[in-house]
């Protein structure tokens, strides 16, 4: 279900594979230190949920990013996307210099109905960086 922008309600205490990449296919995180500075957004509105939302895990890419959630509401997936999206584009086009989107579209998201689709998905998430031909990624696990 989707509404005007970000906003959209969600199953409460469900799962959801989130995830996004770079406007035109681009790279969203270009340095070390951009993957560092996006997990720090994602844990200060994941923490501001206040307990209302939990990672199961999660995966960063050169241009695009994963993510496995809980939530508990039908409203905090939404509302921690869509402050986490526009703190870091706000931190990448300052830092590069740019203005416009970083992100390709507002993020995707699917809804995961059983502990074996959790399972598969959550399998899908921290075996990307291998299927991507990288090797000991650290920007992917069970703790952001």
């Amino acid at each position: 279900m989707k509404l005007a922008g970000f906003i959209r309600p969600f199953i409460p205490n469900s799962y959801y594979h989130v995830y996004n990449r770079g406007a035109h296919h681009n790279c969203i995180f270009r340095e070390e230190s951009d993957y560092y500075q996006f997990r720090k957004i994602a844990r200060r509105f994941i923490f501001r949920s206040r307990s209302q939302i939990f990672m199961r895990c999660f995966c960063l890419l050169p241009n695009h990013f994963h993510f496995l959630f809980y939530q508990q509401n039908p409203w905090t997936i939404s509302e921690v996307m869509k402050s986490m999206g526009i703190s870091y584009a706000r931190f990448f086009n300052q830092k590069y210099g740019l203005s416009g989107r970083v992100f390709e579209q507002e993020y995707q998201c699917r809804y995961l109905p059983t502990e074996e689709i959790v399972l598969r998905v959550e399998k899908y998430i921290l075996e990307n960086p291998i299927r991507a031909g990288l090797t000991h990624w650290k920007h992917c696990g069970r703790v952001l």
